[in-house]
């Protein structure tokens, strides 16, 4: 009888030199005289994957699991693939499949609170998150995403929180600088607010998103030439983007206004000396 054993360790080799089509061609011909073998099926997932082959992934890893339900990598590795098809639901099943198979598993529980994430279910999602952080704490993108988790349920007490706990791990995480100055003016802080962008501009100075926010919020502050400079430097960064030429114009209008102010206090001075000009 053929021998498939020698097939299955040349499609090994072949995914580890990341020749992944060769692999699958490989792993079929070892199919070929072994159909039964749940490791050939679930590597051939595997590799399918790495071709972004992500329906046929899927179904090599059920004919894996028709074989042997048990693999906790399977069920794992199918809700990925689930997951790269957005179909979202199904992922969550084949996570808690293999949560049921090793409970103990940091990443599937970090992975199911994304997709729950992009379900809208953030309760949940932050459960997750909360069961993956019990492992494994030290993931400075798992407290950002529960972060985030919390800032969709206005929850930015939480989520401001969560985010310095992804900062204290990694000081130079933009997107946790960022999110926390966002929680931080739901919260009505501008002047905390301000320092948080301040800290995500000097990670990425040519972010147009921290430089606007930057201006939106000095600008609440009526600190309007300190806007217009935040404003420009959006606008450098992102000339096409209309939002912050229509912010810039409002402050404008606003020093407009200011000087115009002053002017027509200077004028009544000089027409009545004895007037008192009181400024705003």
């Amino acid at each position: 009888p053929k021998n498939y054993a020698p097939w299955h360790n040349i499609a090994a080799l072949l995914g580890k030199l990341q020749h992944y089509e060769e692999a699958v061609a490989a792993y079929d011909r070892a199919l070929a005289i072994k159909a039964t073998d749940s490791e050939i099926w679930h590597n051939r997932g595997a590799m399918l994957g790495k071709l972004q082959q992500y329906a046929q992934a899927v179904d090599s890893y059920d004919r894996a699991i028709s074989l042997n339900p048990n693999k906790y990598e399977t069920w794992y590795n199918r809700g990925n693939m689930l997951w790269k098809l957005f179909r979202y639901a199904d992922a969550v099943v084949s996570y808690d499949r293999a949560i049921g198979i090793q409970a103990e598993k940091y990443e599937v529980w970090y992975n199911r609170g994304a997709v729950l994430g992009r379900m809208q279910r953030y309760q949940e999602a932050i459960e997750s998150y909360d069961k993956a952080i019990a492992i494994k704490s030290n993931d400075f993108e798992l407290w950002h995403n529960r972060g985030v988790a919390f800032d969709k349920q206005s929850l930015h007490s939480s989520a401001i929180a969560s985010y310095e706990q992804a900062i204290m791990i990694k000081p130079d995480c933009y997107e946790s600088w960022f999110g926390k100055g966002e929680s931080l003016v739901k919260l009505q802080q501008k002047e905390a607010a301000i320092a948080a962008y301040e800290k995500a501009i000097a990670i990425k100075p040519e972010s147009y998103d921290a430089w606007r926010h930057l201006g939106i919020v000095l600008s609440a502050l009526k600190r309007y030439e300190e806007a217009m400079v935040a404003y420009d430097r959006a606008i450098a960064i992102k000339p096409e983007n209309a939002e912050a030429w229509r912010d810039r114009g409002a402050v404008v209008s606003e020093l407009k206004q200011d000087t115009d102010k002053i002017e027509s206090g200077e004028k009544e001075t000089e027409v009545n000396p004895n007037s008192v000009v009181q400024n705003s």
